[in-house]
């Protein structure tokens, strides 16, 4: 197969994840997504930030537990620290909706701000599309 180097080249990959259902069930709904092929520099950048983010989190754990301890029941004092949360992951890799993904009157969903937001509100889909970013960005599974 022939490469061909593009300058800001995308790829398709599907998203998965489970929504309540009625009867106190779960029901797996999936659907593509368009992401940015990062650079090589992009892409080590954007996993520093979240391993700092990780760092950050876990270091401030170890603090606060520690404070509390010496405080013997005081409230705990709130660090600000910098993290890099899956909607930060998102706004960096992904580029748009794939036609599967539908809107209440079954056309499909534009790629817009509001309707990310939208869709970023239903719990679990945001780890879900973060997770499908990471497991398929070495696999590239449809070619655009």
């Amino acid at each position: 197969m022939t490469f061909v180097l593009q300058q800001k080249p995308t790829f398709t990959a599907p998203v998965a994840f489970n929504i309540p259902s009625d009867g106190g069930k779960t029901q797996k709904v999936t659907f593509s997504v368009v992401f940015k092929m990062l650079a090589a520099s992009e892409y080590k950048e954007l996993n520093s930030r979240i391993a700092l983010s990780n760092a950050n989190h876990a270091a401030l754990i170890e603090k606060l537990v520690a404070e509390q301890k010496e405080r013997s029941g005081a409230p705990l004092t709130e660090i600000p620290l910098p993290e890099c949360t899956d909607r930060d992951t998102i706004n960096a890799v992904l580029v748009g909706f794939g036609a599967d993904l539908l809107d209440e009157d079954k056309t499909p969903l534009e790629f817009n701000e509001f309707n990310l937001d939208r869709l970023l509100e239903v719990n679990g889909c945001a780890q879900a599309i973060v997770s499908s970013f990471f497991k398929h960005y070495a696999e590239q599974p449809a070619k655009n």
